[in-house]
């Protein structure tokens, strides 16, 4: 073929699964050096970690096998307690259908169109049974468990029985985390939690185990598989608040900063009244290290971590911000820390999901006035 006279502009091959998609580049060198600093920082996952399938779909035996797993990966938590209470609702199956025909239109999953009919879903609430695939999805999640299989079960068979400074600590906290829900008042949440747990601070042993990982994780096993709630923890840890999860607790400590600023910006008076008291400070390491999840009923707080998932760290703050709107009077008469704070947790504790929507009924109306703002 004649290229003369031919412009050829520089190609890269992107692959998912067995679908292609070519995209123009304008600096390719750029790319491949970028994707290549990504693929340096995965993991050394040795071949003997997947398990190798013969014709007859069995695994294939040979002189070097495991023993049998004591353990099996558990599915979303609230599947094996009491399911029918959360999905069958009206509210949910109207949800559903909305997602459904969304899904129509727009494809679903990883190759699936953007469009800010997304988000009007996920502020409208995410149905419990697709809680998982969307968490997987909008956090990134979902590729690195089609890209690593086994590794989450390698990772647990390695820490089992290993003693260390995190699987103490990570014992100590199990019970108290989310002790209101069915499933961790028996062995078997318990049991999938410490996996998780523990199998996260053998991958990333400069974090270990942080507390308020246990109580994040829990909600994370209810909607979603013990496999994927280890991805969507790694997700967090690693990826959507960064340096959150360790002793020093820089992350929540820089955005800390970050939320006194916007306060000062947008409610100067609660500033100037909250800062003095040290309240700005002890809010944020609270609500942010646990998505809210730590001070807002379990039951409307998941709204948030839908939000989260779907829009990122900066709905922690918008939230934050709303909910020292929404106090403000309330904030300027306090007279110490003390009434800060006292009005600040009967505030978030008495935030509830109305069942003829069932979606958190303050968040819809937190977006919009600093959605361009944060």
């Amino acid at each position: 073929m004649d290229m003369r006279g031919c412009q050829i502009s520089k190609q890269a091959l992107f692959t998912l699964k067995k679908n292609f998609i070519f995209a123009d580049l304008e600096d390719l060198e750029f790319v491949v050096q970028k994707v290549s600093e990504l693929l340096a920082k995965v993991p050394d996952i040795k071949s003997h970690i997947y398990e190798n399938k013969n014709g007859d779909g069995k695994n294939s035996s040979s002189s070097n096998s495991k023993k049998e797993k004591a353990w099996t990966i558990q599915p979303p938590l609230y599947t094996l307690f009491d399911p029918e209470k959360l999905i069958s609702t009206p509210a949910e199956k109207t949800k559903v259908d909305l997602w459904n025909n969304h899904f129509a239109e727009y494809g679903r999953g990883v190759l699936a169109y953007r469009t800010c009919k997304d988000r009007e879903l996920v502020l409208k609430g995410v149905p419990v049974k697709l809680r998982n695939e969307l968490w997987m999805l909008y956090s990134g999640a979902v590729n690195e468990l089609i890209v690593y299989p086994g590794y989450y079960e390698w990772l647990v068979e390695q820490s089992r029985g290993k003693s260390s400074i995190a699987a103490e600590e990570i014992e100590r906290d199990l019970h108290r985390s989310l002790p209101e829900h069915p499933a961790f008042q028996s062995d078997l949440g318990i049991d999938a939690l410490r996996r998780v747990l523990t199998a996260y601070a053998w991958r990333n042993p400069s974090i270990g185990y942080c507390q308020a990982m246990n109580i994040v994780t829990s909600v994370l096993l209810i909607y979603a598989s013990e496999e994927e709630a280890f991805w969507l923890l790694v997700a967090i840890c690693e990826r959507l608040l960064p340096d959150y999860f360790n002793t020093k607790v820089v992350g929540a400590l820089i955005d800390q900063g970050v939320l006194e600023h916007l306060t000062s910006e947008h409610l100067p008076d609660v500033h100037a009244k909250l800062v003095p008291f040290g309240v700005l400070s002890m809010i944020s390491l609270s609500w942010f290290l646990t998505i809210f999840l730590s001070v807002i009923p379990f039951n409307s707080a998941v709204n948030i971590v839908d939000c989260f998932f779907y829009d990122g760290a900066k709905v922690v703050f918008q939230i934050a911000l709303k909910v020292l709107e929404a106090n403000r009077i309330e904030l300027l008469a306090a007279n110490d820390d003390g009434e800060a704070m006292t009005v600040l947790s009967d505030y978030l504790s008495s935030v509830v999901c109305r069942e003829e929507d069932s979606s958190f009924i303050s968040y819809q109306n937190f977006l919009p006035e600093y959605e361009k703002r944060v």
